[in-house]
């Protein structure tokens, strides 16, 4: 197997249009986390149930009652 390390790197620049759709994409991504952080505290008040189920318990309360 041969050594990487001894071979050298290749340096190829980026066409326009990989520049172009690096630039789509990496505005895309923090578009969505900039959505996510203005919505998420919406999340709670829209879907209750959801976020925070009835968790029934399997001990029971302190009456006994299940």
């Amino acid at each position: 197997m041969p050594n990487s390390r001894k071979q050298p790197k290749l340096k190829i620049s980026k066409t326009k249009g990989e520049w172009f759709w690096d630039i789509i994409g990496y505005l895309f991504f923090f578009g969505s986390i900039i959505f996510l952080v203005s919505v998420w505290g919406n999340f709670q008040k829209k879907f209750p149930d959801i976020m925070m189920p009835p968790v029934k318990s399997i001990v029971g309360d302190q009456n006994g009652n299940f």
